[in-house]
């Protein structure tokens, strides 16, 4: 529990949104159904839930928000705004990455970091820049 409100602290977005987008959002919702009735066969799945099938007996639910081992199942429509949060002071791919891992589950994690830094130009001129070096006397 305490882990869960630590992490959820510095979120973009409250619980109640998070709540509401399980409850009403396309995937999650049928996530939420199959994890609180039991699951179907896999090959019965539509495809965008294989992910969550696989991780099935990992999933659990605490305050109506979906989680995975602990970390906030962020929902596709939530995407944008947790990585925006992730890339907070620029971080590259591999920190970014390291961020997102600790609190939050996104399908496609990797993939969706990568290319959220490639298209940040802030991030492509700060990474050009030569490093500041210290003048000793």
């Amino acid at each position: 529990m305490q882990t869960f409100h630590l992490r959820f602290y510095d979120m973009p977005v409250n619980q109640k949104v998070l709540r509401n987008q399980v409850r009403t959002g396309p995937v999650l919702l049928k996530v939420l159904l199959y994890w609180q009735s039991g699951w179907a066969a896999k090959c019965a799945l539509p495809p965008e839930l294989f992910t969550f099938f696989e991780k099935r007996d990992e999933l659990s639910l605490d305050y109506g928000v979906l989680l995975w081992k602990g970390r906030v199942v962020i929902p596709t429509s939530l995407r944008d705004p947790m990585l925006n949060m992730l890339h907070d002071g620029y971080p590259g791919v591999s920190t970014m990455r390291e961020l997102a891992r600790f609190a939050v589950y996104l399908p496609g994690l990797d993939e969706a970091v990568k290319q959220f830094v490639q298209k940040c130009m802030s991030y492509q001129e700060v990474r050009l820049r030569e490093p500041l070096v210290p003048l000793f006397a």
